[in-house]
């Protein structure tokens, strides 16, 4: 009926209405790139401060700073994919609904030339499919936008991870160097000036990565212990 067809239309431009509410959006896509970009060059500093011709213990403890420095990026950069994931689902579920209300607008016009529908519903009806052809191409670059955005920034947390791997590797290896080079007995060994520094900074680092996982995953500690 052509009545039915005109509810129709109405729900249609409902439906347009509610993904361009979504367009906005686009400023926090432009805040999120800028602060990956800000996350790139930090991360790219701090991964060029080891000092490669200092004393092992030193070494030690640039590597520990790296790995605190480097998970608090990694910390910020969670948050921006789990935002640009649900972003670009968000946006696939819209051209979803747009593409099934385009295959069924088909029919719903040849049904109205088959009625005789007035030349103004007409007018209005057989406009519907090129609107939903230009918003679906509209939706698409922007899926595309955060695509490419979620890319690069999984891209960065891959880089952190392969540094954090490489550093907790080399810092171990410094550690038991650092652990067995003492060949002098026990009660001639006398402890070096910065050993103090190097358990602390050690202990810190290793506490934090603990309480870090403990916030993230309460919930599930939380129920299991319960």
């Amino acid at each position: 009926p052509l009545a039915e067809i005109l509810i129709v239309a109405e729900r249609t431009d409902a439906l347009e209405h509610d993904v361009r509410k979504r367009f906005g959006d686009i400023r926090a896509l432009q805040a999120a790139s800028d602060n990956i970009a800000s996350i790139e060059e930090s991360f790219s500093a701090a991964a060029k401060k080891i000092p490669a011709q200092s004393s092992e213990r030193m070494q030690v403890l640039a590597l520990i700073d790296l790995s605190i420095e480097v998970r608090s990026h990694a910390d910020r950069l969670r948050a921006i994919i789990s935002a640009l994931d649900l972003r670009a689902r968000a946006l696939d579920a819209d051209l979803d609904r747009i593409g099934e209300t385009r295959r069924q607008w088909t029919s719903r016009i040849e049904a109205a030339r088959r009625r005789n529908a007035p030349a103004d519903l007409l007018q209005r009806i057989e406009a519907v499919p090129p609107r939903l052809d230009a918003l679906a191409r509209e939706v698409t670059a922007r899926r595309d936008a955060v695509l490419g955005v979620l890319d690069r920034v999984t891209r960065l947390r891959g880089q952190m991870s392969n540094t954090l791997s490489d550093a907790s590797e080399r810092r171990n290896r410094l550690i038991d160097s650092l652990t067995t080079a003492q060949v002098e007995p026990l009660w001639r060994i006398s402890p070096q000036p910065d050993s103090t520094h190097v358990a602390r900074t050690w202990i810190a680092a290793e506490w934090a990565q603990l309480r870090g996982y403990i916030d993230r995953h309460w919930p599930i500690l939380a129920f299991t212990a319960g």
